[in-house]
């Protein structure tokens, strides 16, 4: 009996199952706070420029 072309191809492959980035640990150093308190101050500023009564008016 004799198998499909091709089907001798696979013998010996190498699969490697990839985790999503959302599963992988990350390594809390100083850089990735540094990082994390640049965003944190931009959205403070992009909230408070919402909530100010001037914001959508042309100058």
């Amino acid at each position: 009996m004799r198998s499909s072309p091709g089907a001798d191809s696979f013998v010996g492959a190498n699969f490697t199952q990839h985790q999503p980035y959302w599963t992988q640990d990350i390594e809390l150093n100083e850089e990735y706070f540094y990082y994390l308190k640049l965003v944190t101050e931009f959205n403070q500023q992009q909230k408070a420029k919402q909530e100010d009564s001037d914001y959508d008016k042309d100058e």
